[in-house]
């Protein structure tokens, strides 16, 4: 558990989390919002049952893909997915005190 990988390992791992964080945090929204950004593109009609208002904003694909990116943002990074953590003085307390059933 406590060794240091050869430094070709260690590339290899570090390059490894770097793809895994760039594919949850930024490829799926990005993804997401250029899908929702082309469908003006591929289907001009489909929003023509929206009202005219909302029409003129998602009838521009880089609108529609902006404002989706925005809500993605906000839904997974303001509004939800948050979990609560420590205080971190609690934890810093609990080890230098000797108590050891507190987080680590």
């Amino acid at each position: 558990m406590n060794e240091v990988l050869p430094p070709g390992r260690l590339a290899i791992f570090g390059f490894q989390h770097v793809l895994a964080m760039y594919a949850g945090a930024v490829a799926v929204p990005l993804i997401l919002a250029t899908a929702i950004g082309l469908i003006p593109v591929a289907s001009p009609t489909f929003y023509s049952a929206f009202p005219s208002g909302m029409q003129i904003v998602l009838n521009s694909g880089i609108t529609a893909g902006s404002l989706t990116a925005i809500i993605l943002n906000l839904a997974f990074n303001v509004m939800g997915g948050r979990e609560e953590r420590p205080d971190p003085t609690s934890v810093a307390t609990a080890r230098t005190s000797g108590e050891t059933s507190g987080p680590v």
